[in-house]
């Protein structure tokens, strides 16, 4: 995705949030931020992946609609806190995000070091 594809998503998704703002309340903004805390992290674990960046958009989607909500709702009845389930979920998946980075770039560096030697 090019970089005036992105940008005219980004606007759109704005657009999108402002108007339902505007004609919705203040639930919206609650709404929007809940989805961005969810979003974000299944985004920044398929990230790690090499997909194509719609693909990664979508498939972050039904990650976060599906799993990240099952996963805080059985966390919320260990924690017996919600607020704490989310934020422990957040933290576990973004911990995830980074591991798979990690784990990723020091296997590629491993990959080209043996290809060179060969």
């Amino acid at each position: 995705m090019d970089n005036k594809k992105l940008l005219t998503f980004g606007a759109a998704i704005l657009l999108v949030i402002l108007f339902s703002l505007y004609y919705l309340g203040s639930y919206t903004l609650i709404f929007w931020s809940i989805f961005l805390l969810l979003f974000i992290p299944a985004y920044l674990i398929i990230n790690s992946f090499n997909l194509d960046a719609g693909e990664k958009m979508i498939y972050s989607l039904f990650f976060s609609i599906g799993v990240v909500p099952f996963i805080i709702h059985y966390a919320g009845f260990i924690t017996r806190s919600f607020r704490t389930a989310i934020f422990a979920v957040t933290i576990l998946l973004v911990s995830i995000f980074i591991y798979l980075k990690y784990f990723r770039k020091n296997k590629e560096v491993q990959h080209n070091e043996e290809a060179r030697k060969v």
